[in-house]
């Protein structure tokens, strides 16, 4: 049976449970003392010993390894491979989270032991090609709760914690391309975005104009070349950090880009803009805001598609964006047949 627990080292409320028949200690979030939080406390532990009892459905089929990985690739094999592979690679990491843990089950997930995955993730742990930022931590516990919501359909579980701390269990978002009117809003309403919200006007022009990443924004104001038409990203802005390198500046771009790099050298900065720690919960409401349900990055998948489009040959394209390779480079392409259509009186047969 679940009960309170009380360390003397902790000013914080524990409870005792047994999980796979061991017994766990798990910090709460209320602290000694709170008149409300012990009762919030005690109702949990008669809600953990019902589950003990058996009416938490707390059989063996739904422990984790029994049915998540052939649910995603179930759910998830007949859309696109970048969703599939980033549920699995995200849920790769969860699961080594969970098995150092000990968490096996829907049930074994909650608010307490939730509240360490950001400092196991943490890339300064000496976690070895486990680290991780803010924002990727975001998005594998957004996954966790799209799992969680799974099992709660399925009877393995009585809720999603993950909402509790505020994380909606969102399916993930796909990098479609925007449409020029979704963009031209966007771009117009961050004119009036200052302060620590700034940033936003500049990743929108990044992605739009630049086919940039949302870190990119933090490139320093001198490998912008305004006179050479140049921009000259080092491999610290770059995605994993791979090499330096320099892309044409688009004119369109540099007339928007100009006066941002002349206010931010007035304003002694270093570089083009400063990302919030929560950049991409930031940029996520704001464009709920506008009602525009596109993802940032999806700017990057527009710029690909347009070039498809207007006949930019893919070496050409994939060395502008800084692609690796074509396999890569063609997810990003999303030319629709209508939108094809109009190449077909350009190819002929015979004389």
């Amino acid at each position: 049976m679940a009960k309170i627990y009380y360390r003397k080292t902790s000013p914080m409320i524990w409870i005792q449970r047994k999980v796979a028949g061991k017994w766990v200690r798990e910090r709460t979030e209320w602290r000694v003392g709170d008149r409300a939080g012990e009762r919030k406390a005690l109702a949990l532990c008669a809600r953990l010993s019902l589950e003990e009892l058996g009416g938490g459905k707390r059989e063996m089929s739904g422990d984790f390894a029994n049915w998540v990985e052939p649910w995603l690739l179930e759910k998830y094999g007949g859309s696109t491979t970048t969703t599939l592979s980033v549920y699995q690679r995200q849920w790769r990491h969860l699961s080594k989270w969970m098995e150092a843990k000990g968490h096996r089950h829907p049930l074994d997930i909650t608010r307490a032991s939730l509240s360490d995955y950001r400092a196991w993730r943490d890339p300064d742990a000496q976690l070895r090609n486990l680290g991780a930022r803010i924002n990727t931590v975001i998005g594998e516990i957004r996954t966790l709760g799209v799992i969680l919501k799974e099992a709660k359909a399925r009877g393995h579980c009585r809720e999603i914690v993950t909402e509790k701390l505020g994380w909606k269990s969102e399916p993930r978002r796909e990098y479609e391309p925007w449409t020029d009117d979704e963009f031209s809003k966007a771009l117009a309403a961050s004119e009036k975005l200052k302060g620590d919200r700034a940033w936003i006007r500049v990743a929108l022009i990044l992605g739009a104009y630049q086919a940039a990443r949302g870190r990119q924004v933090q490139v320093p104001l001198d490998a912008i070349d305004f006179d050479g038409g140049m921009i000259h990203w080092p491999k610290e802005v770059m995605k994993g950090k791979r090499a330096d390198w320099v892309q044409p500046l688009d004119p369109r771009a540099a007339l928007l880009l100009k006066p941002i790099v002349e206010e931010r050298r007035k304003a002694g900065k270093s570089t083009l803009a400063d990302v919030a720690l929560l950049n991409s919960i930031k940029m996520r409401r704001w464009l709920d805001s506008l009602g525009i349900k596109k993802v940032h990055h999806g700017l990057r998948a527009t710029w690909i598609t347009k070039a498809a489009l207007a006949g930019v040959p893919q070496a050409v394209a994939m060395a502008f964006v800084h692609h690796s390779g074509p396999a890569v480079h063609r997810l990003y392409q999303r030319v629709k047949p209508s939108q094809s259509a109009e190449f077909l009186k350009a190819i002929s047969f015979g004389a």
